[in-house]
């Protein structure tokens, strides 16, 4: 038996059905969509987070570089590192840094610095910088420079 559309009286919950399939199918896309966007929103706080702690240990670098007070005749002493950390407000309030000093050895002045091989030594240094960001995030850098001297 056929209605006046032409059509068996049997397939008239057909496009119910169909209806509920797609929205079913678009359920699941929203869903799966929120889920990445999530985790794409995570993963983007915590390269910040991360890129924050990196740069405190950069200003850890530079920390000792003005302070020479790490590094003078008084640290000639290898195996013995100076330690350092962020001073009280220098960073914002979810940044810090800390690190040591050690003094290597001393060898000959490099080649190219400008001055007297015999008459001037490089006194080497290895600094590892510790940078503390949001989170619980962390940078090491560690980095090794002379000193030129007597």
């Amino acid at each position: 038996m056929t209605n006046s559309c032409g059509f068996a009286e049997r397939e008239t919950g057909s496009v119910l059905v169909v209806a509920l399939v797609v929205l079913l199918l678009l359920t699941v896309v929203g869903i799966a969509a929120t889920q990445m966007s999530e985790s794409e929103l995570s993963m983007a706080g915590n390269w910040k987070f991360q890129r924050e702690a990196f740069y405190a240990a950069e200003s850890a670098s530079g920390y000792v570089a003005r302070s020479p007070g790490l590094y003078d005749n008084q640290n000639i002493t290898a195996g013995t590192p100076r330690s350092f950390s962020s001073p009280e407000g220098l960073l914002g309030h979810k940044q810090s840094f800390d690190g040591t000093v050690e003094y290597l050895g001393a060898s000959a002045a490099p080649r190219g610095s400008g001055f007297e091989v015999g008459r001037f030594k490089a006194y080497r240094y290895k600094m590892l910088c510790n940078g503390y960001g949001p989170s619980g995030a962390r940078a090491l850098i560690e980095v090794g420079f002379y000193r030129l001297g007597f």
